[in-house]
């Protein structure tokens, strides 16, 4: 079973990543970018990005800001909060309930030229997204979508078209 440290520093990594920080590779600098950025120092940043520690509440505040990922958020997947301490807040879910990029393309159906287009497209896009865990959540409803709407054509989504008439009904093909 995954570690609290493990799944908090995948999702660090996973929001550094977005926010454009190199954090792959010793001579990146991204690391040391995001330490600059937030004020915590390059030890902390490195050490929890690698899963070794949890940073304190303070340091946690310095990154969400560095990292424009909600406060709340952070705090609930470091372990330092629970969800039902931020009532307003409903994005965090813990890292183990979310779908893996993998698993939600292959809950679409997508054939494998499908899946290597998707991939390129959402690795262009993920700068811009507030997280990989949201791109699986958008990925995941649009499966859902798919088997609740099967007989309608794929014609209709690939064309943003509606799929019914204006009656609730799809269209005669």
């Amino acid at each position: 079973m995954t570690s609290v440290n493990e799944t908090f520093a995948a999702w660090l990594s996973d929001r550094a990543r977005a926010a454009g920080y190199e954090i792959d590779g010793s001579r990146s600098g991204g690391k040391a970018k995001l330490a600059e950025d937030s004020g915590v120092s390059r030890g902390q940043v490195g050490r929890a990005l690698a899963g070794d520690t949890i940073p304190d509440i303070t340091s946690q505040r310095r990154l969400a800001k560095a990292l424009r990922a909600p406060l709340a958020e952070m705090l609930i997947r470091s372990g330092l909060a629970e969800p039902e301490d931020f009532p307003e807040y409903s994005g965090a879910r813990p890292a183990e309930q979310l779908p893996s990029l993998d698993r939600a393309i292959e809950a679409m159906g997508a054939t494998e030229a499908e899946r290597s287009m998707l991939v390129a497209i959402i690795e262009s896009m993920l700068p811009v997204l507030r997280s990989p865990e949201h791109l699986s959540e958008l990925l995941q409803e649009h499966a859902a979508e798919k088997k609740r709407d099967g007989a309608v054509s794929e014609d209709y989504r690939m064309r943003g078209a509606s799929p019914t008439d204006g009656s609730g009904q799809p269209p005669a093909e």
